[in-house]
């Protein structure tokens, strides 16, 4: 029977229905294949964006270490040339674990005297080639890295600049990929100051490691990259315009990034030293043909299966297939990732581990973990408590962004280790993670060297006490109540006697064995709640917790019976030992000046010496010694005043040629002197002696070299030539390294020749400093100039040291001439001296002659020159000559 036409058109209607159901199906389910697939390509290009990310995070903290680094260097010394500079960076490895390092320096805060500006010049720089140009360049010219030092200094955080073009690649083209970063220094050393104004108050300058990121993160984000999908890996400042260039740009499989229109690129975000910078994975125009093509096969196999039901079933056979084999893919894609995941974490200097949340175990460690745990190749990880790690202890660290730790760890071979680490969640978010990243640093050695290099700067290597300076620091923390069990205390000034005579006799040596044992001795005696420091040569201080002076008295006395009762022994010789005390008692509430404090204590300590020596003499003690002590203080500010209104003046005394020098080109001694506001003439020993004692002599030497060489066609009379001019140097200015260049640049302002000149230094002084005195010596002789060791034959040990100090003249002390013609004594000591002088190649000067008598027997002996009233009363300079007339 043949079909009806109703049953025609059911059947044709459901043919029509089944096919267009079919259709409509299979475009639904090409669609949702398509979008799911989407979703995953999605997702995994996120997740690598987010990993490549952490890479770059890693990095950039691993750099910023190195700023915090030489911020503790710095701190503990404060004081690097660029040669100590160079070696410390040196020794934290830093270009060797940088491969991108420009540049590491630092430039200190300076304030313009005229304007008040502050510049921040570059002083240190290493390493110094390619990087000659940072020299004196000023960060304060530049408002982007002036921004990012302030913010550094106000926060004591790292803070990285925005990227710019490196000085040392400024040729057209070249990429802007240079950055820095960048930490303040502080005055005060460790630790930083905590509050805002201090910080800035303090701040001494700004520490600068500079790198090209190309090379800091190309090689580690590189040798991570997916290969077998194209796409663009590009880092970006989060502030730079869409259209501008990139930070770093890496093009794989050499396709370009021509982009997908439809698809938006991963994009995350690193946040770092105050800066945001975007690690954006741009997919081409491959990335996602694979899952739209097999979405049309889809589609197009449902309308075949419409028309036809074994193709219908066959194309659904092939999209199952093909959804296996993409599974299967997406799987091997997982496993890829995690491999490259492995050797870029090989390839870090950083231990890295991957620990289950739930147990502890160690699912991964990289090759640095392994060599930190003492792991073999094939030892199983094990669990994080084998190694002194606790889950809470983890736990707690995930809870808390950005923190760093140090802890105690131990290696499978017993080594214990102290390690910097970090924490972060991973496989989820928050506390949801199922694992944990580890991060590990061995600190051990960095924090010995640090604690090292701590305590050498606050401790004499000699004596093992505290130094100067750390003693400074400890009595402005007394004074301002600080140091516990110190707010009420006295402060102790200690002088052995009569170092010089054992450290002359025996050597030096013998002086530093002695130092040693007196700083033992009063380490014991003090107690653990006093301080106690080597303030330098043979002079200690204390700070002891007793103000009643019944007590302190006591406790004096017993250092200095400790000291007398304990002799020094050297080679089989015995040496009686005394010392001198000078003290003063301060309470912390009255808030006293520290250095003020310390005057005092110096000041009693030599008024001790003065009383006759092994004795303790306290602040007020004696008002009547104090108050001429005060005086000659108050000779300091009368000393400046007069330099300033320019009241000094110069006298000249000629000296007579006693042998083949007559006739030749007088020779004459510079004698300064001094007028008060009245215009009268102050004599020299009224000021002079303050001044040597309070350290303000140097200027006076300064005043009279700087005046000296400016006239030094006029200083005689007659303005005649000059054969040599002779200017006295006192004690402190031996000490002043600064004085060589200083004399060179006023010879070079006036044009002068140097061998016109003779430096007068005492015996004394230079038996006292000798190593001081003989570099000083070499110094001036290097220049060309001449040296005299005046008041020769006063010293201990003369011509024990003429062997050692190379002077052109000795100048015989006074107190041998002044009776030379009726002490036969007198007479022979000069003899002797004249005679060993011309052994050793100097000339010989006798001072303070008074007569012909004495010129006709010194011309005898062969004294070369003769000084002293007898020859010429001194006159004073005719430059100077009108001066009383400029005075009120």
């Amino acid at each position: 029977m043949a079909p009806s036409p109703r049953s025609a058109h059911s059947h044709w209607f459901l043919s029509l229905a089944t096919a267009l159901g079919g259709v409509v199906l299979a475009l639904a389910l090409g669609q949702y294949h398509l979008r799911t697939l989407e979703r995953e390509d999605d997702r995994a290009l996120a997740d690598t964006a987010q990993r490549y990310g952490q890479v770059l995070l890693a990095r950039l903290e691993a750099s910023a270490r190195v700023v915090r680094a030489m911020q503790t260097l710095l701190s503990l010394e404060p004081d690097l040339d660029a040669e100590a500079f160079r070696r410390r960076v040196e020794a934290l490895r830093v270009p060797q674990n940088f491969p991108g390092l420009q540049a590491v320096g630092y430039a200190p805060r300076e304030r313009d005297p005229d304007t008040g500006a502050l510049h921040y010049r570059y002083t240190l720089v290493t390493p110094l080639k390619g990087n000659e140009r940072l020299i004196g360049l000023d960060i304060a010219t530049q408002p982007a890295n002036l921004a990012s030092l302030e913010l550094a200094r106000d926060t004591d955080e790292p803070v990285m600049s925005e990227p710019f073009t490196l000085v040392q690649h400024d040729r057209p083209g070249e990429q802007s990929d240079g950055v820095v970063i960048r930490l303040p220094l502080y005055a005060g050393g460790l630790p930083s100051p905590t509050e805002l104004q201090s910080r800035r108050a303090q701040e001494l300058g700004s520490i600068v490691v500079s790198f090209r990121v190309s090379s800091l993160v190309g090689a580690s984000l590189e040798a991570a990259i997916d290969q077998d999908r194209g796409y663009e890996l590009q880092i970006r400042d989060a502030d730079q315009p869409e259209g501008a260039a990139p930070i770093y740009s890496s093009v794989l499989d050499g396709v370009g990034a021509a982009g997908d229109p439809d698809r938006p690129a991963a994009t995350t975000e690193v946040g770092f030293g105050g800066q945001v910078w975007q690690v954006r994975l741009l997919p081409n125009a491959q990335w996602y043909a694979d899952s739209r093509r097999e979405a049309y096969v889809v589609g197009g196999g449902g309308v075949v299966a419409a028309l036809l039901l074994a193709g219908w079933i066959t194309a659904l056979l092939r999209t199952r297939e093909r959804a296996q084999r993409l599974a299967e893919q997406l799987a091997s894609r997982v496993r890829d990732s995690e491999q490259r995941f492995r050797r870029l974490s090989d390839l870090l200097p950083t231990a890295t581990l991957v620990v289950r949340r739930d147990d502890g175990g160690i699912e991964y460690i990289n090759h640095a973990g392994r060599q930190l745990l003492a792991l073999e190749a094939e030892d199983p990880p094990g669990s994080i408590d084998r190694f002194g790690l606790k889950r809470q202890t983890l736990a707690d660290s995930a809870r808390i962004d950005e923190d760093e730790r140090t802890v105690e760890l131990q290696a499978l071979d017993g080594r214990s280790f102290q390690a910097v680490w970090r924490c972060a969640p991973l496989g989820g978010a928050g506390d949801g993670a199922d694992h944990w990243l580890l991060l590990l640093d061995d600190a051990t050695e960095r924090l010995q060297l640090t604690a090292q290099l701590r305590y050498q700067a606050s401790h004499d290597a000699l004596t093992g006490l505290l130094n100067r300076r750390e003693f400074d620091a400890r009595l402005r923390r007394a004074c301002a109540g600080t140091l516990a069990g110190l707010e009420r205390a006295v402060l102790v000034y200690l002088d052995i006697d009569q170092f010089k005579l054992i450290n002359d006799t025996c050597g030096h040596a013998a002086g530093d064995q002695l130092l040693a044992n007196v700083g033992e001795q009063l380490r014991s005696e003090a107690g653990e709640r006093s301080q106690v420091a080597r303030l330098g040569g043979d002079e200690f201080g204390l700070l002891l917790a007793e103000t009643r002076p019944e007590a302190f008295r006591a406790r004096a006395q017993d250092l200095l019976d400790s000291i007398a009762a304990t002799p020094f022994l050297w080679q089989g010789r015995g040496f009686a030992l005394t010392a001198s005390i000078g003290a003063v008692a301060f309470d912390a509430a009255d808030r006293p000046d520290p250095a003020e404090l310390l005057a005092i204590a110096d000041t009693a300590c030599y008024l001790a010496k003065e009383a006759g020596r092994n004795r303790v003499m306290v602040h007020n003690e004696d008002e009547q010694v104090s108050h001429r002590r005060r005086n000659e203080m108050d000779w300091v500010q009368r000393i400046r005043e007069a330099l300033a209104e320019d009241r000094f003046c110069l006298y000249f005394q000629e000296l007579r040629p006693l042998g083949r020098q007559v006739g030749a080109p007088p020779h004459f001694e510079l004698l300064v002197r001094m007028r008060d506001r009245s215009g009268a003439m102050v004599p020299p020993g009224a000021f002079i002696p303050a001044a040597e004692r309070f350290g303000v002599m140097p200027e006076v030497d300064r005043w009279v070299v700087r005046t000296a060489l400016a006239r030094f066609e006029s200083l005689h009379p007659q303005g005649g030539e000059i054969g040599l001019c002779s200017i006295n140097l006192s004690g402190a200015t031996m000490g002043d390294e600064s004085f060589p260049g200083f004399l060179l640049a006023e010879l070079a302002r006036a044009e002068l020749a140097p061998d016109k000149l003779c430096f007068e230094i005492t015996e004394t002084s230079a038996v006292s400093n000798f190593n001081q005195a003989s570099a000083l010596i070499g110094a001036l002789r290097q220049l060309g100039c001449k040296v005299a060791l005046d008041d020769f034959g006063a010293g201990m040990s003369s011509f024990a040291y003429l062997k050692n100090l190379p002077v052109d003249y000795l100048k015989i002390d006074g107190s041998f001439i002044r009776d030379l013609v009726n002490d036969e004594l007198s007479q022979s000591i000069v003899a002797a001296i004249t005679k060993v002088g011309h052994q050793v190649g100097t000339g010989v000067i006798a001072e303070f002659v008074g007569s012909e008598e004495a010129i006709d027997l010194l011309r005898e002996m062969g004294v070369d020159y003769a000084q002293g009233f007898g020859v010429h009363v001194p006159e004073i300079i005719p430059a100077h000559a009108s001066l009383s007339s400029d005075l009120p």
